[in-house]
């Protein structure tokens, strides 16, 4: 598929997921026809795995960031060129995001740092946060994740940004990375410990920390 295609196929409509009339997935359906080469399936697959992968870009990156449709079509390549080592012993789903996940947080952190060069740091996109997050979480504190994030572990960063932004379960992170429930809630805690650590190097959120636990 031409890299003009895959443009429509990201700035297409995103419908939501729903199983076929004789109950089959749809997705699946889509994967196998693309491991066989089909240029139609190979189209197909990416219109129907294109919601989750702009659920994460834009959970990650933010809604109004420039570089979110070239880390979509990034992601969407990625996860057709990785169809062939998908062996279906998880959820299609899930494994779309992790590419896409790991994707967007080095094109996250790439933005930042070119910001960061050009000394324009506080000009980055404020951008609104695709739902589900958490209810007590706000849009500036979730862009404030964000940007923090960029300093933790690639696997910490994974972890808090699935739960916070993403508003992913336990279970489904679990799912996602590979990894046993309890590693999940290891990373999530040691993630948020290093966090409120970053955090109250800045006056500002130091007090914002105090507030946010009173």
């Amino acid at each position: 598929m031409s890299r003009s295609n895959s443009q429509a196929v990201v700035n297409a409509p995103v419908a939501a997921y729903s199983p076929g009339s004789d109950g089959t997935d749809p997705v699946l359906v889509a994967v196998h026809e693309a491991r066989a080469g089909d240029p139609e399936g190979m189209r197909r697959f990416l219109v129907e795995i294109a919601p989750w992968v702009r659920r994460t870009c834009s959970g990650v990156l933010g809604s109004g960031h420039p570089d979110l449709d070239d880390t979509m079509q990034e992601c969407l390549f990625a996860a057709l060129k990785a169809l062939g080592s998908y062996r279906f012993d998880g959820d299609i789903r899930h494994y779309v995001t992790k590419i896409a996940l790991r994707i967007a947080i080095g094109a996250k952190r790439t933005s930042v740092a070119r910001w960061q060069q050009h000394d324009l740091l506080k000009a980055e996109p404020q951008s609104e946060v695709p739902a589900p997050v958490p209810a007590d979480w706000s849009s500036d504190e979730i862009d404030l994740v964000r940007r923090m994030l960029d300093n933790l572990s690639r696997l910490q960063s994974e972890a808090l940004l699935m739960r916070i932004v993403l508003g992913f379960s336990v279970e489904e992170i679990a799912a996602t990375t590979g990894v046993s429930r309890n590693t999940v809630k290891t990373r999530l805690r040691l993630g948020k410990n290093a966090l409120r650590k970053n955090l109250r190097k800045t006056p500002f959120w130091a007090n914002w920390l105090s507030r946010k636990n009173s």
